[in-house]
């Protein structure tokens, strides 16, 4: 799959209208990284020849909001919105999505580590057509697609 620069600047376009309508002054800063605070609009990605994910989170860590793009070579292309929180060094949200015209919603974890995101991958179950993690302590990362931090538009 090529890169798309019309999709992903039609993901921004839309997650960039995803208003929070608190007072963005007084909303606090989530960080990439202990020694990074950054505004509370934090956008991430990872680029391939032939992949792409696109995450972009708003709000405090205690109550993050946004959008999450996978393209992926061979897979259906998944476009959603996500709502979570951090656990210490770990974001856990619930990601609403569309793929072959169907809504789905799934649980996905996300490990900050050295500014990057990295997914979390476990076992899960599936209940009233929400699938989750079972056993959150096993939960293992890949740093294989690794988002790191990029400029919101």
């Amino acid at each position: 799959m090529k890169f798309n620069f019309w999709m992903l600047g039609f993901v921004l376009a839309i997650a960039g209208g995803c208003g929070d309508h608190t007072n963005e002054k007084t909303a606090a800063p989530v960080a990439t990284s202990a020694e990074t605070p950054v505004s509370d609009k934090n956008c991430y990605a990872y680029f391939s020849a032939t992949d792409t994910i696109t995450l972009i989170l708003k709000g405090p860590d205690t109550a993050l909001h946004g959008s999450l793009v996978y393209m992926l070579n061979g897979k259906d292309r998944n476009i959603g919105t996500l709502v979570g929180k951090m656990s210490g060094d770990t974001l856990l949200a619930d990601y609403t999505y569309q793929s072959e015209g169907q809504s789905s919603m799934r649980e996905v974890a996300f490990l900050r580590k050295e500014g990057q995101l990295l997914q979390g991958f476990g076992p899960v179950q599936v209940k009233d057509n929400h699938q989750y993690f079972s056993d959150r302590g096993k939960l293992q990362f890949s740093n294989n697609m690794a988002l790191t931090n990029q400029h919101c538009h």
